[in-house]
């Protein structure tokens, strides 16, 4: 019930990071499973998917269970709560970004630059970096970009 009612932002930035399945399990266990029969569950889920004057940021920061968290758990939630933030904010304006290219019939290479320079400049390499680290980023950049498509073409 909760897998398919996530906001897509949410389920996307998650699976960048790699943890839909560590967060489901996290929400799972430390907001549902407390609750012995199906009617509590139940109750306690459409508490969890309530949205209502909440961003969406603000939404998946109250679905983490902050207090029993360690140093190094906390961290990690915190990194994948920024991508939440960057695909609820960013994500509709690349989308709508790729749509009017490729209706232009921009090719995929021309797309992929638009959207590196018009959304992911803080991603991209600068003239300090050495050249290990902006082969590193760039790497990142293309992957991500990369997952921004496929997510545009719903292969994600």
């Amino acid at each position: 019930m909760l897998r398919d009612r996530t906001p897509r932002t949410v389920i996307l930035a998650l699976k960048w990071c790699k943890t839909l399945e560590a967060w489901l399990d996290h929400v799972y266990k430390s907001r549902i499973w407390l609750y012995s029969s199906n009617k509590e569950r139940h109750e306690q889920t459409k508490i969890v998917l309530n949205r209502k004057g909440k961003t969406t940021t603000e939404w998946f920061e109250g679905t983490i269970d902050w207090i029993n968290l360690s140093e190094k758990e906390k961290e990690h939630w915190n990194d994948v709560k920024d991508w939440v933030s960057w695909f609820s904010q960013m994500y509709q304006y690349v989308q709508n970004s790729y749509d009017i290219s490729k209706k232009v019939g921009k090719s995929i290479e021309d797309i992929k630059l638009e959207i590196i320079k018009g959304y992911l400049k803080s991603m991209c390499p600068t003239t300090q970096d050495n050249a290990k680290e902006k082969k590193r980023k760039n790497d990142y950049l293309n992957s991500f970009v990369d997952f921004l498509l496929k997510s545009f073409e719903n292969r994600i």
